[in-house]
């Protein structure tokens, strides 16, 4: 039955037969056969299925809730056994990008991560690292927090990482001009459902500011890219501008406030799931870093 109840988890998670089929590498008529397998067992009807879609009966939530602290322990104990044995732990890790750059290209911690770890790292936006962890494709992810979370998931503060409204030297007197007439024309947004989207936004409204946005994205280094050819503003990773802040390529934004805005950070895992000690070395060391950060951002 559990294996019939992984099943059913990983067929919610995908959201139709197709999707969850492919996901397991079966095909659709065996998934279909397994699932109404697991209801002739479990003597309930789980699904109500429609022409292209379905829902969970309260039947169907007790058993994707079942399946999903069934699976939670049985990560637990292989964790416990690879420890017991002193094997290297498989970690399945996700951060957003950010902070990849922080921890693995301005830092070493991937190196000694890898050493006692089999380590997989996915580098995603916010929302997709979420939906990994709720499908249990990731153990453990590293994200800019949210505005809510689902119940079955767990957060840890990590503290702040600081963005910086920044443009190319060349357009400050022009984006000055605008600040001053409270219009920011040509600015480079992150995606427009995303929390650090608001984040940007409510600073920027806080001083007065409206932003007239060209141009979305998730990645901060094609926002960057953009700015450095004077395509327009941006709210980028002060780790990810440092240099050319330093250079006087790019400048901060100053308008009535400090350029920097403090991003909240956090990392994420399936509640009941006991995190091995290389992840808590990893947090501590995130949580060290994103101080410094912050540290050194405020002096601009």
């Amino acid at each position: 039955m559990e294996d019939r109840l992984q099943k059913f988890a990983r067929l919610v998670d995908a959201g139709s037969f197709t999707k969850g089929a492919e996901a397991i590498h079966i095909s659709q008529p065996a998934l279909t056969t397994a699932i109404k397998k697991l209801e002739r067992e479990l003597h309930a009807e789980l699904l109500i299925r429609g022409r292209r879609e379905f829902r969970l009966t309260a039947a169907g939530v007790m058993a994707y809730d079942t399946a999903k602290q069934l699976r939670v322990e049985a990560q637990n104990l292989k964790q416990r056994l690879q420890e017991a044995q002193g094997t290297r732990i498989s970690l399945n890790l996700g951060m957003i990008d950010s902070l990849a750059d922080m921890l693995f290209v301005h830092s070493r911690v991937l190196s000694k991560l890898e050493q006692n770890t089999r380590l997989s790292l996915t580098v995603d936006n916010t929302d997709r690292l979420i939906r990994n962890i709720e499908h249990d494709d990731l153990d453990v992810a590293l994200i800019a927090s949210p505005s809510s979370l689902p119940s079955s998931l767990m957060s840890i503060n990590l503290g702040q990482e600081p963005l910086v409204l920044v443009t190319h030297t060349s357009n400050l007197e022009q984006v000055n001009k605008e600040l001053a007439e409270g219009q920011l024309h040509n600015f480079l947004g992150y995606n427009q459902n995303s929390h650090t989207y608001q984040l940007v936004s409510q600073h920027l409204a806080r001083q007065g500011v409206s932003a007239e946005h060209r141009f979305y994205s998730t990645s901060p280094g094609i926002m960057l890219e953009l700015v450095l050819s004077k395509r327009g503003t941006a709210a980028l990773p002060y780790l990810l501008v440092k240099t050319y802040l330093e250079s006087g390529k790019l400048l901060a934004v100053k308008a009535k406030a400090n350029p920097v805005i403090a991003r909240n950070i956090v990392s994420l895992h399936r509640s009941g799931r006991q995190l091995p000690s290389e992840v808590n070395t990893l947090l501590a060391q995130t949580q060290k870093q994103l101080t410094t950060l912050m540290q050194q951002a405020g002096q601009l």
